[in-house]
């Protein structure tokens, strides 16, 4: 098992430093950044939005 934000620093270092504005699904359910992911996990990154 590997802890989100490590595997999104690893594979993906520009996106690494947006992690703190980013909202995190694994598997269609809210996650925090020391989720730990499974192999077959979906994981999906939510950037921050705004609007009215």
């Amino acid at each position: 098992m590997s802890f989100l934000l490590d595997v999104i620093k690893e594979k993906h270092p520009k996106l690494g430093e947006l992690t703190e504005t980013l909202v995190i699904s694994v598997n269609w359910e809210y996650a925090t950044y020391d989720t730990k992911l499974k192999d077959g996990d979906e994981v999906a990154l939510l950037p921050p939005v705004s609007g009215g």
